[in-house]
This record gives C-alpha cells, structure tokens and sequence, in this order.
C-alpha cells in the first residue's frame, strides 16, 4: 500500500500514522496553530504561506521511521459580503509534501514520496460577538488525484468541516481550530481511503506591541476503523514567536508530540508562518489593523 505512508506526515492529512492504511487524507494537524479562524479578517485578499519539516523516529509497536517537509501555501479573499452579520470568506491550497524514510525505516515501498498534495477549496463565515469573542464555520474539500507510484496526494475526495472559536483582545489571542474529516472511497481500490478523523489546533498567545508569544498546541484521532484497526491518536505541544511588521506578519513555532497511539515514535517539528495582504480596499472603507490577532 503505497499510499499507507501518508499516515506518517499528519495524523490526518500528512501526519498521522497508522498501521496499514493509506494516508489520511486532509489537514495536517497543527498547521493553523498561531491562528484564529474564528476572527473575521478585514475585507481584502490576503496569502499565508506554512512550511514545516518534522522527524518521527520509530518507537516500539505500530509505526515506521520518516523525515517529512510539508509546505501548505492558502489564498484566502474575504469577501465585502456579510450575510447575517458574518463575514464571508473563500480560500483556497495547494500544499506540498515531501516524505523521505530511512533505509531502517523498513517501509515496504518507495524510499520517498513527494510532489502536490490534494487541492483544498473552502468557505469561510465568521462572527465578532463582541467583547474579544468570536466564531466561524468553515466547509470545504479536497479534490481527489491519483498520487501514482512516488506521488503524495489521495486518490479519493475528503470532505472537511470546521468550528472555530476565538477570544481576541487587550493583546491576548485564544484559539480553537476544529475541524472533522469525512474520508472517501479510493478511486483504484473502491475501499475506504482512510479511517474518518476529527483535527484541533489549539493557540494562547500574548502580543506586545509587535511581538506575540506564547504555547500552542494540537492534535487529532481517527474516530473509526473503516479503513483499518488500528486507529491513530496524537497530542503535541510547543512554542511561538511572531513579529508582526505591520504589512507582513511573521511567526515561529516548534512542537513535541507528548501523547501519541499506533503512531511509532514521537514527532518533532519545527513551523514557520509568513502572511500577507496582497491588496485591501482603500484606505477608510475597511477598519485596518496589524495581522497579529488572526
């Protein structure tokens, strides 16, 4: 099973590990952390790219050795539209992931995997509530693609659907990212791509004046067996620090798994985050601020 190894980048997406059975398909957990969905960007177009390099050593019992780079680039518009009070995004990814195993890691194929990773196109609704709360709802999916021999991608589509909930204020950003993940059939086999999976990104950060600091963490866990019987789990903590320049915000974050099921050793990895508005209407018509809070 080719494709089995994608377990090993995510928990869900790219990162998530489990014993005979193809990669997961989705998010990979942990890349919105140091963010607020929840919180409604001002009206404009705006680019983030998340680049990332992780290493799981095997440990004993299910799980196999892998180095992984994952780089998840998202072009995001909020829109002028409001409905219902709530501003209305659309986004869009297509993220890349290189996944390398030792010659110990004693995987039965390919020594990599690389290229595309499945094209992510979601909306985005989110609410300020007042007083620093906030929430959204996010829907989406990925569009099936045939990984062939060495590819990464998923053979399959995958449905995504999040809750975010945030409180942003007086400096303090507080954040939950939730997102549950409906696994297709695998378009070369007709079975199941990979057990059903629920993702959450987690964000407690201080900012003064441009420097923001503070733990993050995430985790995620199948929530079935459909695709195998060895559901995958894990919990991972760290750090962050961000800069933010006033048109470009910067961040940094490393993170630890320190809870982990049929995912082999535990996984270190190291984040960096850059976002951007690429435009934003003139000045005065939309409330303008630094990046920081989302």
């Amino acid at each position: 099973m080719k494709q089995f190894f994608l377990a090993v980048v995510t928990s869900v997406i790219a990162a998530t590990w489990t014993h005979n059975t193809v990669l997961a398909g989705g998010t990979l957990p942990g890349d919105s952390s140091g963010q607020a969905y929840a919180v409604p960007l001002p009206e404009g177009v705006y680019f983030w790219d998340t680049p990332s390099y992780g290493t799981r050593p095997n440990g004993k019992g299910i799980g196999i050795d892998a180095n992984s780079f994952a780089n998840v680039p998202v072009f995001l518009w909020s829109t002028p539209f409001n409905p219902l009070g709530g501003r209305f995004d659309l986004a869009a990814t297509v993220p890349e992931l290189f996944v390398g195993f030792p010659s110990s890691a004693g995987y039965p194929g390919p020594s990599s995997v690389r290229g595309l990773y499945n094209s992510l196109f979601a909306a985005l609704w989110a609410f300020d509530l007042g007083n620093g709360l906030n929430v959204s709802l996010l829907s989406g999916f990925y569009i099936p693609e045939n990984p062939g021999k060495t590819g990464a991608s998923v053979y399959a589509w995958v449905a995504r659907e999040g809750f975010n909930v945030a409180y942003a204020a007086d400096g303090w950003k507080a954040a939950a990212n939730l997102s549950y993940q409906f696994q297709g059939k695998d378009y070369l086999t007709g079975l199941p791509s990979a057990n059903n999976n629920f993702v959450y990104d987690l964000t407690l950060t201080k900012t003064i004046d441009k420097i923001e600091f503070g733990p993050v963490g995430f985790g995620s866990m199948d929530t079935d067996q459909q695709a195998n019987n060895h559901p995958a789990a894990r919990f991972a903590l760290g750090g962050l620090i961000g800069y933010d320049f006033g048109s470009v915000d910067v961040q940094l974050y490393a993170t630890r798994d320190v809870a982990r099921r049929n995912l082999g050793g535990y996984e270190t990895r190291v984040w960096s985050r850059v976002t951007v508005p690429l435009w934003s209407p003139p000045p005065g018509s939309v409330s303008q601020g630094g990046l920081s809070k989302y």
